[in-house]
């Protein structure tokens, strides 16, 4: 994996890397988008109940999303043994890969927020629907790392980019559905 310190724009080249999945298999990102684009979503950890809501949100957009012809790639801060078992627990039916090192989270330019941004009122509300939906789980990886979601296209640039301002700042389907369209 390459990574820059020069700004990352929509119609740049996607980085490419080779991250584990949750079965602990090596996976290259650019293998993936070549077969199809993809929707890359890193979320923040599978303790995280904004996360968790999300991932769920993403579940039940992916067969617009397949319809769409793209393939969902969920990525979290989590070794490949407690990805696995997040994606049994919620049953995502999608690709989903580990990066504790979290060097997805950089090549892409995810932020680290501050407290506020993490835990702050913008998404009290939000996480605590969530809380009581689905639960929490413990943190295990930086709490201060935010989310992002990404369109890679088939010759591997980028068409698709938000960079998470707070923990419930998310892309909507429908948001990703048009940037795919």
């Amino acid at each position: 994996m390459t990574t820059s310190n020069a700004t990352l724009f929509v119609g740049d080249p996607a980085p490419d890397m080779t991250l584990p999945d949750d079965l602990n298999r090596p996976t290259r990102l650019s293998e993936l988008w070549q077969r199809q684009p993809i929707v890359l979503v890193f979320v923040r950890h599978s303790g995280c109940t904004l996360c968790l809501d999300h991932a769920v949100v993403m579940r039940e957009a992916y067969p617009e999303i397949q319809a769409a012809g793209a393939e969902v790639v969920l990525v979290t801060m989590d070794d490949p043994v407690r990805l696995h078992a997040f994606k049994e627990r919620w049953q995502l039916p999608f690709v989903c890969l580990a990066d504790p090192r979290q060097e997805g989270y950089r090549a892409f330019q995810c932020p680290r927020g501050s407290l506020w941004a993490v835990a702050g009122p913008a998404m009290w509300w939000r996480a605590i629907k969530s809380l009581f939906r689905r639960g929490a789980g413990l943190v295990r990886s930086d709490p201060m790392q935010l989310p992002g979601s990404f369109v890679i296209d088939r010759e591997g640039t980028l068409r698709f980019a938000h960079r998470s301002r707070h923990s419930a700042d998310w892309a909507s389907p429908e948001e990703i559905l048009a940037a795919l369209r």
